[in-house]
């Protein structure tokens, strides 16, 4: 009887050891890093470089692909327009002839849209992939780590998946951030940002991001506006976002505007979903999303949407109205099925406004409008090739 007491309070001590050291494990995971700390203070005195570059009376660019990650008439521009509308076949088919001629970054498009296109693919879009990042394409070889590509290296491309493409990928990002490129030095704290937590890293990325800004690379400006809005108590033991105060909510609206007015698409969307009430110069930002009006995919129909209906409540002229469902028919026309979903989400929120449903005479003169508007589509990018870093899309792209 003794015998089994022992036996029974030393699997409870060996228990509660193990229980303790999880424990103890998990909250060491959890505890706040230098940036969850840099987050708590308000943007207006931790961002205040940043903020400066919103004093400049900045005026919208007419170009519409100021900000756009790739330009027209760059070899990837038309498949990277596909690949954002999943017109996959296409999107192959423009990206096969720029492989077979050596272009690595290429290869890493057409592993990343083949290797997610069935369960059957993962291999043939690893060998891509490890050919694209033998030319120096450190994406390719990121993709090939099972430290920032865990489920779908693993699961997907086998033997092909191996740790040291992590390190390759991230000394390739290192050199080029050294040798000054921008984009490269956001990718490697964007990789990093786990393994980095002291209170030197927020600086390195508001340095990166300010850099970023005067080069027209606005994902980093987009980055740090996320982190502020998913900012987390400091306490380890909780999970609740901080919130964002009215006048915090302005100084990330000012931030975006420096994106908006350079035509970045996300940014755009961001301002029209999230912080429309906080915009400081309301026919400033009408301005600017009218412009991008011919640019608008159906990740982003929902501008369109709050912009006629915005325009209908304080005229009360229906041919915004009109308007509206005519972008509604366009944005259904790209989805290539037959679909009227984007029709009838505007009908319900028309409905939603109070106002009568349209007329038979309205419907068909929406439809000459969107003829019109067909030939008026000028599409930009805006997704690059760090988008799914640590299995996890920031910001949507």
């Amino acid at each position: 009887m003794i015998k089994r007491i022992k036996i029974v309070k030393y699997v409870l001590i060996i228990s509660l050891t193990i229980v303790l050291a999880v424990g103890g494990y998990a909250t060491y995971v959890r505890l706040p890093t230098g940036t969850d700390f840099e987050l708590t203070t308000p943007p207006a005195e931790r961002l205040e470089e940043l903020i400066t570059l919103t004093n400049h009376d900045k005026t919208i660019n007419p170009n519409l692909y100021a900000a756009s990650t790739y330009q027209p008439g760059e070899p990837l521009f038309n498949a990277i327009i596909a690949i954002q509308q999943s017109r996959w076949y296409d999107a192959g088919e423009l990206l096969k002839p720029l492989v077979e001629q050596g272009n690595a970054d290429a290869m890493f498009w057409l592993a990343d849209i083949t290797y997610r296109s069935s369960a059957f693919s993962g291999w043939e879009g690893a060998e891509l992939f490890e050919k694209s990042a033998k030319l120096g394409n450190p994406y390719a070889a990121l993709k090939l780590s099972p430290k920032f590509n865990s489920y779908q290296c693993k699961m997907r491309m086998g033997a092909y998946c191996d740790e040291k493409w992590g390190e390759i990928g991230l000394d390739i990002l290192k050199k080029k951030a050294e040798n000054g490129d921008v984009k490269s030095a956001y990718s490697y704290l964007l990789y990093t940002r786990f393994d980095d937590k002291s209170f030197d890293y927020f600086d390195q990325f508001l340095d990166v991001t300010k850099k970023a800004v005067e080069t027209k690379y606005y994902r980093p400006l987009r980055h740090l506006v996320d982190m502020y809005e998913k900012r987390e108590q400091l306490n380890p033991y909780s999970r609740e976002v901080i919130p964002l105060e009215v006048e915090d909510r302005k100084v990330l609206a000012k931030l975006l505007m420096i994106a908006a007015l350079d035509n970045d698409l996300p940014s755009i969307y961001l301002l029209s979903n999230i912080f429309e009430d906080v915009i400081q110069s309301e026919e400033k930002f009408e301005y600017i999303v009218k412009q991008n009006f011919p640019a608008l995919d159906l990740d982003h129909y929902s501008i369109a949407h709050r912009y006629f209906l915005k325009k209908y409540k304080k005229t009360n002229n229906r041919e915004h109205l009109i308007e509206g469902y005519a972008y509604s028919i366009l944005f259904d026309s790209y989805d290539n099925d037959g679909s009227t979903l984007n029709r009838r989400i505007f009908e319900r929120k028309i409905k939603d406004t109070g106002a009568k449903e349209l007329n038979s005479n309205e419907k068909s003169s929406a439809r000459i409008i969107y003829k019109k508007l067909v030939e008026k589509a000028s599409f930009t990018t805006y997704i690059d090739e760090a988008r799914d870093a640590w299995d996890t899309p920031l910001d949507g792209y």
